[in-house]
């Protein structure tokens, strides 16, 4: 028998190729979709360093690495609660740290994420005793510490003594 006996088998019908096609179309979006669902790098918060409530007095120094008070003259001490009279106040950053005022929020709110795209600047921060005061009670403050360490703090007393909430990230 020769090869001209059998002819070859007619094509499929149009209808089904088009099926075949948006099947396959269909196929490579779901699997594209499924690989940039996986692969696109998620942002993962670092562990926490340290956090908790401490109070500060008037003149002193923070090291909002540990949350502790500290005196000025301290290399760790990120900020100085300045007491210039009764009235002027000012949170006054040292030693190379930064801070953002964010405001009234709510402090669990703030991701890590949030931390990393504010500007950030080592003036002072007005903590007057009157209408201009930028830090009374419930604000939420963004900061770099001395140490390079992402913070966020809440002042929970507003007086001649803080009380401030405290949340530091261990360095990326």
């Amino acid at each position: 028998m020769s090869c001209e006996q059998y002819p070859p088998p007619p094509p499929p019908p149009p209808r089904r190729r088009w099926i075949i096609w948006i099947g396959l179309a269909i196929g490579c979006l779901i699997t594209i979709g499924l690989m940039g669902f996986f692969l696109v790098p998620k942002e993962v918060e670092p562990s926490i360093y340290s956090q908790g409530q401490v109070t500060i007095r008037g003149t002193w120094g923070c090291d909002l690495d540990l949350g502790k008070e500290t005196r000025v003259e301290d290399p760790s001490t990120d900020f100085k609660w300045n007491m210039e009279t009764q009235v002027i106040r000012n949170l006054r950053p040292r030693n190379g740290a930064k801070f953002h005022v964010i405001g009234a929020v709510d402090f669990n709110s703030v991701k890590y994420s949030d931390l990393k795209k504010y500007s950030y600047s080592s003036d002072p921060i007005n903590g007057n005793d009157d209408a201009s005061n930028q830090m009374p009670q419930g604000t939420v403050i963004a900061a770099i510490t001395s140490e390079g360490r992402y913070c966020k703090f809440r002042i929970d007393t507003y007086g001649y003594n803080i009380v401030i909430s405290w949340v530091t990230y261990e360095k990326e």
